[in-house]
């Protein structure tokens, strides 16, 4: 019997001693996920971070040295997947010519402006009539009408400075179903020379919308047209420029302003490849408003291919003034639509537009 009890607390001991053995396994372990959750947290923070920089412009050998130099980073459980993702991230970050670094531009339209190098080379190098040229703009650029277009006539009402009552009356005569081309389209709403067009009339076409604010409150006005969000190239051929992002209508291509949060460089477009890309040239209003670089878009464009009935094109910011502009127009083969003189009155649509006219489109005098 002493034996046989002997041997039970033996047994007893054993079992003790390897509970014992497991529970402090256990602690280990405990303390070494606590340990890994603590480096994965770690190391996702230094992910955010690289991938701020590499939005941001600011890529160097530095960063990948610090991530190699980490100790323990690579060597967590489950983050060899995660690691080698950046570290593929960090080697395209060397690819990238630029990041989106407006910080406060909203993630959904973010990613349209981030060029790799060899993409800005190969597009820069493509004149506006470029096969290619017009494959990237269909494929890579064009945002298409959604499938729920809100599509209401209660809330249509002309939102320009008054040009597009001017253009329905003597040009258009209310002309339904027309095609139309807005460069400097806002959010789709605000001083928009086609809402009211596609809202009561039953107008498409193109809004050109370079501004990342802008461009995403467009898209949630689910209008029923093509949307790009680039801006148009002052040559034959797609152009990286400095722009500075402001409110609204004080976007603009900035080439003496240094880059910061506020400025970044777009990609623009030659307006004749966004022709191509829609496969029509010819339009019946072109309303153009980019300030001041109005006349530089318009002589890239091969008037003896296209067949654009009216333009609305601001005016007042152009550096070589109105009249180079009415010249220019004129030599194209357009009249200037006449303004009276409380249209001319300041506020109003002639004091910033001119309204161009192709001479063999008849005016309503009435």
């Amino acid at each position: 019997m002493q034996r046989m009890a002997l041997a039970q607390l033996l047994a007893n001991g054993v079992c003790v001693a390897l509970l014992m053995g497991l529970y402090i396994a256990l602690s280990n372990l405990k303390d070494n996920v606590s340990r890994q959750e603590s480096i994965l947290l770690r190391a996702r923070h230094r992910v955010e971070r690289l991938e701020a920089v590499y939005l941001q412009k600011r890529r160097s050998e530095a960063v990948m040295q610090s991530l190699e130099s980490d100790a323990g980073f690579g060597d967590v459980v489950g983050l060899e997947g995660r690691v080698k993702r950046l570290e593929i991230h960090v080697a395209n970050a060397h690819e990238l010519l630029i990041g989106f670094i407006y910080t406060k531009a909203p993630p959904a339209v973010r990613h349209y402006y981030v060029y790799p190098s060899s993409l800005v080379d190969e597009l820069t190098a493509l004149d506006q009539e470029s096969d290619r040229l017009t494959q990237h703009i269909r494929e890579k650029l064009f945002v298409y009408p959604p499938l729920s277009i809100l599509q209401t006539t209660l809330l249509a009402r002309d939102t320009s400075r008054g040009e597009v009552g001017a253009v329905l009356r003597h040009i258009f005569r209310d002309k339904k179903n027309g095609l139309f081309i807005e460069c400097g389209a806002l959010d789709g709403l605000t001083l928009s020379n086609t809402f009211y067009l596609e809202r009561l009339l039953g107008w498409t076409g193109v809004l050109i919308e370079p501004e990342p604010n802008s461009f995403n409150e467009l898209l949630q006005r689910k209008r029923n047209v093509l949307s790009i969000p680039t801006c148009l190239s002052r040559s034959r051929h797609p152009q990286l420029v400095p722009f500075t992002f402001g409110w609204h209508a004080y976007s603009r291509i900035d080439t003496l302003t240094p880059m910061s949060e506020h400025t970044n460089n777009v990609l623009c477009m030659p307006f004749f490849a966004i022709l191509k890309a829609i496969n029509r040239t010819d339009i019946d209003l072109f309303s153009l408003d980019i300030e001041g670089h109005e006349l530089d878009v318009l002589r890239t464009i091969p008037w003896e291919e296209v067949d654009i009935k009216v333009l609305i094109v601001e005016h007042f910011n152009i550096a070589e003034g109105k009249q180079a502009l009415e010249d220019f127009m004129t030599s194209k083969g357009y009249a200037i639509f006449p303004s009276t003189a409380e249209e001319r009155m300041k506020g109003q649509w002639a004091e910033f537009d001119d309204i161009f006219v192709k001479k063999d489109v008849g005016l309503n005098e009435s």
